[in-house]
């Protein structure tokens, strides 16, 4: 089995893998695999992360087997594979503990991230349809955190469902994407407070025609993003100020937010925003 994997870190998969059969052997695969991919050794990442979920089947660790699955839908989706990418979480799902209270964290991560994959795909009912199971887990634990990530998810989802009322879909966008800006900032979620200003952003300047609201709401968002190193909304805020400023003949700042979101988008790995960015420079 060893010959199947990349030459980086040999040493260490020798010891993970005479490793006995144990949670810790589980997580430690894991942890591998993330390294490989990191390094650009995807079919050793595949591997390495299949080993780790196997081992966890055969101990009957089920927390291992689902971020087994998480890790194997990640690597499939920053690989434009979405299909793979969600019958891992599909999978994931077969595996949860639900005889541990404990356990909805976990729950709540799968269903976000099947929920981002339905939205992507366009299957926009499904995706509300799972974010309304997360935010059922939510409201039971009383996570704030969780409640804005999923508020923002659905911001998103009834911003582009394009099979309900154009009301409805500005009514219910603006909601919770202000809702989750509340949550937020209650509990100083930097990450979640910038993605729900983008949002904002693109409700006032496509719903509600404000690009004046608009700019302002990427623009702090932009601020905070570099303040607090959110890096991984920086393309997404780049693009859409470089938009608004292309439309007002401001073209040194369609430059500016440009080349900064395409270095940040590059570093990223986000081939989306590269192909955007690069489009609009």
């Amino acid at each position: 089995m060893l010959f199947a994997y990349a030459d980086i870190d040999k040493d260490l998969l020798e010891k993970y893998i005479s490793m006995p059969d144990s949670r810790a052997k589980v997580d430690s695969l894991l942890k591998l695999g993330k390294i490989y991919y990191d390094s650009l050794y995807f079919e050793d990442a595949l591997i390495t992360t299949r080993d780790a979920i196997a081992v966890g089947e055969k101990i009957k660790y089920n927390d291992g087997i689902v971020l087994g699955k998480i890790q194997l839908s990640e690597f499939y989706l920053l690989e434009n594979d979405i299909e793979s990418s969600t019958n891992n979480l599909l999978d994931a799902i077969d595996n949860f503990d639900n005889d541990d209270k404990n356990d909805y964290k976990l729950q709540c991560e799968v269903f976000l991230r099947l929920a981002e994959n339905f939205r992507s795909a366009g299957l926009f009912d499904n995706a509300i349809e799972v974010l309304t199971n997360a935010k059922k887990l939510a409201f039971t634990n009383k996570d704030t955190l969780y409640l804005a990530h999923i508020y923002n998810l659905l911001a998103a989802t009834y911003f582009e469902h394009t099979n309900i009322q154009p009301s409805i879909s500005a009514n219910n966008s603006r909601y919770y994407a202000e809702k989750a800006a509340q949550y937020a900032k209650k509990i100083q979620s930097n990450k979640c407070y910038v993605k729900a200003l983008n949002i904002l952003g693109l409700i006032s300047r496509y719903k509600l025609k404000d690009n004046k609201e608009a700019r302002k709401y990427y623009s702090i968002g932009f601020y905070l993003a570099r303040k607090y190193n959110e890096t991984n909304i920086l393309p997404a805020l780049c693009y859409n100020l470089g938009v608004i400023n292309e439309d007002e003949n401001h073209f040194d700042s369609v430059r500016y937010y440009s080349e900064f979101g395409l270095k940040i988008a590059d570093s990223l790995r986000k081939k989306d925003y590269v192909g955007l960015i690069s489009k609009l420079l």
